[in-house]
């Protein structure tokens, strides 16, 4: 049996999710699939240990147990996949996370470091700047917090990101490459990573599923690689229940028994970082893990 964990997603769960990219050969080398839509959106790991042993339950019942299992992912889907590994009931023989959110919810500290050096570049620049900061955000909906277009276009005002270079003010092109420079991110993954951290981290924090309200997420004693963004960005200290509440929901901790797991991420990854399969690697026994690294020549998250 091959399970197939989808990315995030914004939309609250449906059915009949997708079976995953590489369903069509998996089924034709003989292989079972089954997915889930996972119980509730976005940063899903609260839900999916249940979900993904519910999964299970169900194809054993309607099929059998199954005689092996391999559990695979992307985005999303690869933490969910390093989840499975840890609680699934049955422990699977196999797993492939692909350009995967492997530092689990560490990975938010990323998204509170963009949001916040956002709205301090962009804060005081007319129509660039977005409400809330980090412990004001819209509370969740269906989808969660602002539209795209009422985060796109502040973003795109106070930057130029969406117009050719040569149509930008100067202003905007020195907010731009200060904005680039002090996050390491690539110029084309802008718009796509500030509505990700804006919309995520007000379901991450709004969220009666997740943290209710509470602050999991911070950016105190954080050093940034500018001395006027140290200066001037707002500070943010987590509170640590909800902090911890998160690290279990989830953080990988390296109990992965006897699975062999194959791990791929793109080097120029703008959204989920290649970095994060170092955090995955320092808690993986080396015995357990490969990865590789896929040299793309521009920017893309799993382009290939």
């Amino acid at each position: 049996l091959v399970i197939q964990n989808h990315g995030f997603d914004f939309n609250p769960p449906a059915p009949n999710p997708s079976l995953g990219s590489l369903a069509a050969l998996q089924l034709s080398e003989g292989y079972a699939v089954a997915a889930s839509s996972y119980a509730n959106c976005c940063w899903t790991l609260w839900s999916t240990k249940q979900d993904q042993n519910r999964l299970l339950q169900i194809f054993t019942d309607n099929f059998g147990a199954p005689n092996n299992v391999i559990v695979w992912g992307g985005s999303l889907g690869g933490i969910v996949t390093a989840q499975a590994v840890e609680k699934l009931d049955v422990s699977p023989v196999g797993a492939y996370p692909v350009c995967g959110a492997l530092a689990g919810s560490r990975a938010w500290d990323g998204a509170i470091d963009l949001r916040l050096i956002y709205d301090a570049i962009c804060g005081a620049v007319p129509g660039g700047s977005l409400p809330g900061g980090a412990t004001g955000l819209p509370a969740p909906g269906f989808p969660p917090g602002l539209s795209t277009a009422a985060i796109v276009t502040p973003v795109n005002t106070c930057t130029g990101v969406l117009l050719p270079a040569a149509f930008r003010t100067p202003a905007q092109q020195a907010r731009l490459n200060q904005l680039k420079a002090v996050t390491q991110l690539p110029e084309n993954f802008i718009v796509t990573d500030m509505v990700f951290v804006t919309n995520g981290l007000s379901n991450l924090i709004f969220a009666p599923d997740k943290l209710n309200g509470e602050q999991g997420v911070g950016n105190v004693g954080v050093t940034y690689n500018d001395a006027g963004i140290n200066a001037s960005i707002q500070r943010v200290a987590y509170d640590d229940k909800p902090h911890k509440e998160l690290g279990k929901n989830y953080t990988p901790n390296g109990s992965v028994g006897a699975t062999k797991i194959v791990s791929i991420h793109t080097d120029g990854d703008g959204l989920v970082i290649v970095e994060q399969e170092k955090e995955y690697q320092d808690v993986v026994p080396a015995a357990n893990l490969t990865t590789g690294i896929v040299n793309e020549a521009g920017n893309t998250h799993c382009g290939f």
